[in-house]
Protein backbone atom coordinates (compact mmCIF):
# COMPACT_ATOMS: atom_id res chain seq x y z
CA UNK A 1 0.00 0.00 0.00
CA UNK A 2 2.45 2.62 0.99
CA UNK A 3 4.63 1.65 -2.55
CA UNK A 4 1.60 2.60 -4.14
CA UNK A 5 0.85 6.11 -2.42
CA UNK A 6 4.79 6.84 -3.39
CA UNK A 7 4.18 5.99 -6.77
CA UNK A 8 0.95 8.31 -6.56
CA UNK A 9 2.78 11.26 -5.46
CA UNK A 10 5.92 10.58 -7.63
CA UNK A 11 3.93 10.83 -10.65
CA UNK A 12 1.89 13.82 -9.31
CA UNK A 13 5.23 15.71 -8.59
CA UNK A 14 6.42 15.20 -12.22
CA UNK A 15 3.40 15.93 -13.53
CA UNK A 16 3.33 19.37 -11.59
CA UNK A 17 7.24 19.81 -12.71
CA UNK A 18 6.10 19.64 -16.08
CA UNK A 19 3.82 22.00 -15.79
CA UNK A 20 5.38 24.41 -14.34
CA UNK A 21 8.14 23.97 -17.44
CA UNK A 22 5.86 24.35 -19.72
CA UNK A 23 4.77 27.47 -18.19
CA UNK A 24 8.61 28.60 -18.13
CA UNK A 25 8.76 27.53 -21.57
CA UNK A 26 5.50 30.02 -22.87
CA UNK A 27 7.04 33.37 -20.48
CA UNK A 28 10.38 32.83 -22.53
CA UNK A 29 8.84 32.34 -25.67
CA UNK A 30 6.86 35.65 -24.97
CA UNK A 31 9.94 37.88 -23.59
CA UNK A 32 11.67 36.54 -27.05
CA UNK A 33 9.17 38.12 -29.05
CA UNK A 34 9.27 40.74 -27.47
CA UNK A 35 12.77 40.76 -27.45
CA UNK A 36 12.83 40.42 -31.02
CA UNK A 37 10.35 43.20 -31.71
CA UNK A 38 12.53 45.66 -29.30
CA UNK A 39 15.78 44.54 -31.41
CA UNK A 40 14.34 45.65 -34.94
CA UNK A 41 14.76 49.12 -34.16
CA UNK A 42 17.74 50.93 -34.72
CA UNK A 43 19.57 53.92 -32.71
CA UNK A 44 22.45 55.41 -34.59
CA UNK A 45 24.19 58.63 -34.68
CA UNK A 46 23.34 61.13 -37.26
CA UNK A 47 19.85 61.85 -38.51
CA UNK A 48 19.52 59.70 -41.26
CA UNK A 49 18.21 55.72 -41.31
CA UNK A 50 19.46 52.93 -43.48
CA UNK A 51 17.32 51.99 -46.67
CA UNK A 52 14.26 50.22 -45.57
CA UNK A 53 14.03 52.14 -42.17
CA UNK A 54 11.85 55.40 -41.51
CA UNK A 55 13.10 58.22 -38.60
CA UNK A 56 10.49 58.07 -35.70
CA UNK A 57 12.12 60.62 -33.47
CA UNK A 58 15.63 62.36 -32.98
CA UNK A 59 17.76 62.78 -30.07
CA UNK A 60 21.04 64.48 -28.47
CA UNK A 61 23.63 61.96 -27.52
CA UNK A 62 27.58 63.51 -26.46
CA UNK A 63 28.34 60.16 -27.49
CA UNK A 64 27.98 61.17 -30.74
CA UNK A 65 29.29 64.54 -30.47
CA UNK A 66 28.21 68.28 -29.57
CA UNK A 67 24.28 68.52 -29.75
CA UNK A 68 21.32 70.12 -28.35
CA UNK A 69 17.38 70.06 -28.16
CA UNK A 70 17.12 71.99 -31.38
CA UNK A 71 20.37 70.69 -33.38
CA UNK A 72 19.96 66.70 -32.46
CA UNK A 73 22.26 64.31 -33.48
CA UNK A 74 20.92 60.42 -32.70
CA UNK A 75 18.28 58.97 -34.44
CA UNK A 76 15.55 56.33 -33.81
CA UNK A 77 15.08 54.03 -36.89
CA UNK A 78 11.87 51.43 -37.14
CA UNK A 79 11.78 49.16 -40.02
CA UNK A 80 9.08 50.30 -42.74
CA UNK A 81 5.80 48.96 -42.59
CA UNK A 82 2.30 48.96 -42.47
CA UNK A 83 1.28 52.75 -42.17
CA UNK A 84 3.53 54.74 -39.72
CA UNK A 85 4.57 58.10 -39.09
CA UNK A 86 7.80 59.16 -39.89
CA UNK A 87 9.59 62.23 -39.17
CA UNK A 88 10.18 64.71 -42.17
CA UNK A 89 7.52 64.84 -45.12
CA UNK A 90 8.45 62.96 -47.81
CA UNK A 91 7.52 59.53 -47.39
CA UNK A 92 9.78 56.55 -48.19
CA UNK A 93 9.03 54.68 -52.12
CA UNK A 94 6.43 52.67 -51.64
CA UNK A 95 4.44 54.95 -49.39
CA UNK A 96 2.35 57.89 -49.86
CA UNK A 97 1.41 60.82 -47.20
CA UNK A 98 -2.03 61.14 -46.04
CA UNK A 99 -1.65 64.09 -43.85
CA UNK A 100 1.06 65.61 -42.23
CA UNK A 101 1.67 67.08 -38.29
CA UNK A 102 4.14 68.81 -35.92
CA UNK A 103 6.17 66.48 -33.72
CA UNK A 104 9.10 68.44 -31.38
CA UNK A 105 10.31 64.81 -31.36
CA UNK A 106 11.87 65.35 -35.19
CA UNK A 107 13.78 68.21 -33.57
CA UNK A 108 13.56 72.10 -34.47
CA UNK A 109 10.52 73.82 -34.69
CA UNK A 110 7.62 73.09 -36.24
CA UNK A 111 3.57 73.96 -36.55
CA UNK A 112 0.58 73.17 -38.42
CA UNK A 113 1.71 75.87 -41.19
CA UNK A 114 5.34 74.33 -40.86
CA UNK A 115 4.92 70.53 -40.16
CA UNK A 116 7.68 67.73 -39.65
CA UNK A 117 6.12 64.94 -39.72
CA UNK A 118 4.60 62.61 -42.07
CA UNK A 119 1.80 59.71 -41.90
CA UNK A 120 3.33 57.39 -44.47
CA UNK A 121 1.06 54.66 -46.07
CA UNK A 122 1.47 51.67 -48.27
CA UNK A 123 0.68 52.06 -52.37
CA UNK A 124 -2.25 50.11 -53.44
CA UNK A 125 -5.47 50.48 -55.63
CA UNK A 126 -6.76 53.69 -55.53
CA UNK A 127 -5.77 56.65 -52.77
CA UNK A 128 -5.71 59.92 -52.05
CA UNK A 129 -2.53 61.31 -50.97
CA UNK A 130 -0.34 64.60 -49.72
CA UNK A 131 0.52 67.07 -52.92
CA UNK A 132 -0.38 67.07 -56.42
CA UNK A 133 1.67 64.31 -57.90
CA UNK A 134 1.52 60.63 -57.81
CA UNK A 135 3.88 57.88 -57.81
CA UNK A 136 5.04 55.57 -60.72
CA UNK A 137 2.49 53.29 -61.83
CA UNK A 138 -0.21 55.75 -61.13
CA UNK A 139 -2.09 58.94 -62.54
CA UNK A 140 -3.85 61.75 -60.84
CA UNK A 141 -7.90 62.27 -61.70
CA UNK A 142 -8.55 65.09 -59.48
CA UNK A 143 -6.29 67.40 -57.57
CA UNK A 144 -8.26 68.92 -54.04
CA UNK A 145 -7.80 70.79 -50.81
CA UNK A 146 -7.24 69.21 -47.42
CA UNK A 147 -5.29 70.93 -44.53
CA UNK A 148 -4.38 67.67 -42.98
CA UNK A 149 -1.83 68.19 -46.50
CA UNK A 150 -0.35 71.47 -44.33
CA UNK A 151 -0.31 74.89 -45.06
CA UNK A 152 -2.88 76.93 -46.89
CA UNK A 153 -5.15 75.47 -49.63
CA UNK A 154 -8.24 76.16 -51.40
CA UNK A 155 -9.75 74.72 -54.45
CA UNK A 156 -7.46 77.05 -56.51
CA UNK A 157 -4.57 76.15 -54.99
CA UNK A 158 -5.54 72.33 -53.91
CA UNK A 159 -2.19 70.38 -52.25
CA UNK A 160 -4.03 66.65 -52.45
CA UNK A 161 -4.24 64.56 -55.42
CA UNK A 162 -6.12 61.18 -55.81
CA UNK A 163 -4.59 58.63 -57.48
CA UNK A 164 -5.74 55.73 -59.52
CA UNK A 165 -3.88 52.77 -61.22
CA UNK A 166 -2.15 53.19 -64.88
CA UNK A 167 -4.66 50.23 -66.56
CA UNK A 168 -6.18 50.24 -70.04
CA UNK A 169 -7.64 53.36 -71.41
CA UNK A 170 -7.94 56.55 -68.87
CA UNK A 171 -8.25 59.79 -68.53
CA UNK A 172 -5.93 61.89 -65.75
CA UNK A 173 -4.84 65.63 -64.92
CA UNK A 174 -2.06 67.06 -66.93
CA UNK A 175 -1.81 66.81 -71.05
CA UNK A 176 1.11 64.38 -70.86
CA UNK A 177 1.08 60.26 -71.06
CA UNK A 178 2.95 58.19 -68.44
CA UNK A 179 5.65 55.95 -70.82
CA UNK A 180 3.86 53.23 -72.25
CA UNK A 181 0.55 54.96 -73.18
CA UNK A 182 -0.37 57.60 -76.07
CA UNK A 183 -2.61 60.50 -75.47
CA UNK A 184 -5.87 60.57 -77.80
CA UNK A 185 -7.36 63.44 -76.47
CA UNK A 186 -7.28 66.57 -74.44
CA UNK A 187 -10.66 68.15 -72.64
CA UNK A 188 -11.14 70.29 -69.60
CA UNK A 189 -11.82 69.51 -66.21
CA UNK A 190 -12.34 71.72 -63.41
CA UNK A 191 -10.95 69.00 -60.69
CA UNK A 192 -7.87 68.77 -62.54
CA UNK A 193 -7.66 72.89 -61.82
CA UNK A 194 -9.13 76.03 -61.63
CA UNK A 195 -9.47 77.39 -64.79
CA UNK A 196 -9.30 75.75 -68.29
CA UNK A 197 -11.24 75.69 -71.92
CA UNK A 198 -11.53 73.40 -74.94
CA UNK A 199 -8.58 75.84 -76.12
CA UNK A 200 -6.52 75.39 -72.78
CA UNK A 201 -7.15 71.83 -71.54
CA UNK A 202 -5.89 70.28 -68.70
CA UNK A 203 -7.10 66.64 -69.20
CA UNK A 204 -5.94 63.97 -71.15
CA UNK A 205 -7.40 60.23 -73.02
CA UNK A 206 -4.07 58.01 -72.64
CA UNK A 207 -4.52 54.49 -74.83
CA UNK A 208 -1.97 51.82 -74.38
CA UNK A 209 0.59 51.96 -77.29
Amino acid sequence: MLKRLSLVFAVVALAACGGIQAEDDAVDTVEAEELGSTESALTQCGTSCPSGYYPQRYSCSFSCGSCSSTTPNQVECFPNSGTFNQCGISCPTGWHSTSYSCNFSCGGSCSSANPNQATCVPNSGTFTKCGSWCPDGWHATSYSCNFSCGGSCSSANPNQATCVPDSGTFTKCGTWCPTGWRATSYSCNFSCGPSCSSANPNQATCAPI
